[in-house]
């Protein structure tokens, strides 16, 4: 993530920014940007910031691959677990074939376990790492 912000809050070392969305106003010549929610960013390089900053912020490369993994590929890859786990199961109830509605049950449930997994453990356990702001833009 390399995005832009304005900093609405100094508070020691509690920065709050507020993202600045521009890629809905390309083509406006205004200069204007949709803004985001706030968050809080760290400035560990110890930048002179103040409120009405335009910063840069940056997201660590691993935290962004661990998000892609454990938001994209883990659902996937338990749906994929379902498929395959629904002809052995078909075979322990007695059925010679594994009907395609109960594939494609497993695959659901494969999908929204996984999903849910994802959700309770973001929400509840998983402490997102800080963005940092890496320069001033004026």
């Amino acid at each position: 993530m390399h995005d832009t912000a304005l900093v609405t809050a100094v508070s020691g070392k509690k920065i709050t920014v507020i993202p600045l969305i521009k890629d809905a106003c390309l083509s406006c010549k205004e200069g204007c940007a949709k803004r985001g929610h706030p968050f809080e960013a760290a400035n560990t390089k110890g930048l002179p910031l103040k409120e009405g900053s335009i910063v840069k912020i940056n997201s660590a490369k691993k935290h962004e691959i661990a998000q892609a993994v454990f938001s994209l590929l883990f659902p996937i890859s338990c749906a994929a677990g379902g498929y395959f786990l629904a002809r052995p199961t078909a075979a322990a109830l007695g059925k010679t074939a594994a009907a395609e509605g109960l594939q494609a049950g497993f695959v659901l449930l494969g999908f929204s376990a996984a999903a849910a997994t994802v959700f309770w453990l973001s929400r509840k356990k998983i402490k997102p790492a800080q963005p940092e702001i890496t320069e001033i833009l004026s």
